[in-house]
């Protein structure tokens, strides 16, 4: 029953329903944020203990671990690993992909070589500012060309990998886009945290296509809630930039407003 006034009547079922269903949503979604937040911080500890206690252990069980630093540490361990067993699967967070896209031929010749690897499944997630970045759309459909997948976050929270679930790879300094200083670790508390910390940014993120348009990234962050000018903000362009950019995608779904046009662009992200 409702009371409105002196008037009492029977309460709509539907609208019952989805009050309960959006506090149900809301308590869920702080519940996640505030679970995010906690594995992060205990992330940003992770490689340095780890890195003091496998220097210091003469247990014949310690899981293994490896330290690189310089220029291209993040590709190099990877790599590294990666010549020493077939991987099946690697999962990957690169906020700052830029080091890859202006990477030399030979040196992208190695890399697209090592995702045609028979066998090996490569899921990466982008910033959403880099998708459309000179030269970024190239070098993501030569990758997904060789099997990869791209998917894509306002605001990444640091570079990482993680390989055949058994090994992940992190930075020294948590939050750093591309580090010169990289940890790789098996110890199966760390690898589980990562896993968990993907899985949860992965489900969140928009997946990227081989066809990218100026408008895919304004349109990603408008999707989790920011407005066109916090969307352009964040993106480093202009309002009036992102608003010609909103005006394209409109003419190319043939939509007339923000509402129809989210629907289409997802729906378009969806079956690429």
């Amino acid at each position: 029953l409702e009371l409105s006034g002196e008037h009492i009547s029977y309460r709509s079922p539907e609208l019952a329903l989805a009050e309960r269903a959006e506090e149900l949503l809301t308590r869920t979604s702080t519940l996640i944020d505030e679970q995010l937040s906690e594995t992060q911080d205990l992330l940003k500890a992770a490689p340095r203990l780890l890195a003091s206690w496998s220097q210091g252990s003469r247990e014949a069980h310690a899981p293994r671990s490896e330290i690189l630093h310089g220029a291209f540490a993040p590709t190099d361990l990877w790599l590294r690993i990666a010549a020493t067993r077939n991987l099946r699967t690697t999962d990957g967070i690169l906020p700052d992909p830029s080091r890859i896209i202006a990477a030399d031929r030979h040196s992208q010749h190695i890399w697209l070589d090592a995702l045609a690897r028979e066998g090996l499944h490569v899921r990466t997630i982008l910033s959403s500012d880099s998708v459309t970045a000179p030269g970024a759309a190239e070098v993501i459909s030569a990758d997904i060309a060789a099997g990869a997948e791209f998917r894509m976050l306002p605001n990444p929270p640091s570079w990482l990998w993680i390989a055949d679930d058994d090994t992940v790879g992190l930075p020294f300094r948590w939050g750093d886009s591309w580090p010169t200083s990289v940890f790789a670790t098996t110890d199966p508390a760390v690898v589980t945290l990562v896993r968990w910390l993907y899985d949860r940014l992965w489900d969140e993120a928009v997946p990227v296509t081989a066809e990218t348009h100026s408008w895919d990234a304004i349109l990603a962050l408008m999707s989790t809630g920011a407005t066109l000018e916090a969307a352009s903000h964040a993106l480093g362009i202009s309002a009036r930039t992102g608003r010609r950019r909103i005006a394209a995608a409109l003419e190319h779904f043939g939509t007339d407003g923000l509402f129809a046009l989210g629907v289409a662009w997802q729906r378009a992200q969806q079956h690429a």
